[in-house]
């Protein structure tokens, strides 16, 4: 049989919805229309430095090292916890993120976040996502040869913590266990020492090769572990409620003084001189005028870089801050909010010496959060157009269905999720349909 194909839009997302919250449906398993059950489980990590609220938190379904629009993902709450409905098959494997950003997430130890981050968390690892977890993602994401309890065991040696793991909830227990207490310190330096690279745009190269993706993060670490052994700050940060207003100034100068103390200058390229019949060719001077781009917006494309030399030679531009930013000719890739720094370097010729490396920095802001325009009449409309709603009544009163009040997400997850079959509506619904039809289950006696 045949339907017209407004009736068949309409239907179907009533039946995702519905297959969410009625008939039936639920968090731990549902029937498909062959008849055979698709496993849920609902995973509630928790984000912390400290207990960070309204952090966006993804299950990486794609594994590339963000939070899509169309994965899976929740929001925090006061406490940190985050709640995502994802299939059970793939709870073992799955990876998780949080996205901190500035000015929205709040940490309960420190107040309002000032500076954006990402924190991660190993696969089947789901219990917190913190900077040790972040850490230990980031070994595993370096070495893949490394397991888990290898790549835990040398974050843990090289912060000096033992008796813990990385997945521990550190903040329950730092009230009454200095081991944890101490772990809460390193892990909050941990974040202030990558807070203060990104807004100085300064590569944390250390060791390792400037501007790597994946950079060996061990002497930073240890860095901190002999920071924090200083007697002086573990007197000032002795409380063990959290961070305090002293500690967190403590805590922020030994982050400068690390991040002054892992950054490898760059060389200068020396002039070359050209010998020719015992005289020396001295090559004239030359600079670049680079004006540093305006602030940019993640989503936005930026403007192509300019610059120019007094010598006509063509200029090249290198990114310091490859998690912010990344350059490609003339190209900008913004990776992440933050500070960008870009360099503009001309090398010189037989003719011209080297030109003064320029520098500038630039704000990347987060992405805008469009406030969805619901119309809960609409709502109504495709609610009344399912034949299920027979079993809840017009309007619906039964919890079941309510449930989905103002939860356009939790229809989106049921559908990535696969609940009651519904993966087969994948991509064939627009955001807006979806806030419709949550509005109206928040209004059903309109």
């Amino acid at each position: 049989m045949k339907f017209p194909a407004s009736f068949f839009t309409l239907s179907l997302i009533a039946a995702a919805t519905l297959a969410l919250t009625a008939c039936g449906g639920g968090e731990s398993g549902n029937d498909n229309d062959d008849g055979n059950s698709v496993a849920m489980t609902t995973i509630t990590p928790v984000v912390m430095d400290g207990l960070i609220s309204k952090a966006l938190v993804c299950w990486d379904a794609n594994d590339n090292g963000a939070c899509d629009a169309t994965e899976t993902q929740a929001l925090t709450d006061n406490t940190g916890k985050a709640s995502l409905f994802i299939p059970t098959a793939n709870v073992a494997n799955a990876k998780l993120i949080a996205e901190i950003t500035a000015d929205v997430s709040s940490d309960a130890d420190t107040g309002l976040v000032s500076t954006s981050y990402t924190l991660r968390a190993p696969a089947g690892k789901h219990g917190v996502i913190s900077p040790l977890t972040d850490m230990t993602q980031a070994r595993l994401v370096a070495d893949a040869t490394l397991t888990f309890a290898s790549a835990e065991a040398a974050v843990l040696a090289d912060l000096g913590l033992s008796g813990m793991s990385v997945t521990d909830n550190f903040i329950a227990k730092r009230g009454t266990d200095s081991n944890y207490q101490n772990a809460s310190l390193k892990a909050h330096a941990l974040v202030l020492v990558q807070q203060t690279a990104d807004q100085n745009a300064t590569p944390l190269d250390c060791t390792t090769v400037p501007s790597q993706p994946n950079p060996d993060m061990s002497p930073v670490l240890q860095s901190i572990n002999t920071a924090l052994n200083d007697t002086t700050l573990q007197s000032v940060c002795a409380a063990s409620t959290g961070i305090t207003a002293s500690c967190e100034t403590a805590l922020q100068a030994k982050a400068a003084a690390i991040v002054a103390s892992c950054t490898t200058p760059v060389t200068p390229v020396p002039p070359v001189v050209q010998p020719a019949a015992s005289t020396v060719v001295v090559r004239k001077a030359q600079t670049i005028s680079f004006i540093a781009p305006v602030t940019q917006k993640m989503g936005v494309a930026p403007p192509a870089l300019k610059a120019t030399a007094t010598s006509k030679l063509a200029v090249t531009f290198t990114s310091n801050t490859a998690t912010i930013c990344t350059v490609s000719a003339t190209k900008i890739t913004l990776r992440k909010a933050g500070s960008c720094s870009i360099s503009a370097r001309q090398v010189g010729n037989v003719s011209y010496a080297a030109a003064p490396v320029v520098t500038r920095i630039f704000k990347v802001l987060a992405a805008s959060v469009p406030v969805p325009v619901t119309s809960a009449a609409n709502g109504k409309l495709v609610y009344s157009a399912n034949t299920c709603a027979a079993c809840h009544g017009m309007p619906p009163s039964s919890q079941k269905v309510l449930n989905g009040a103002n939860n356009p997400t939790r229809i989106l997850n049921a559908i990535n999720g696969n609940a009651g079959g519904m993966g087969m509506y994948i991509g064939r619904f627009t955001t807006q349909q979806l806030n419709d039809m949550a509005a109206y289950l928040a209004t059903p006696g309109i």
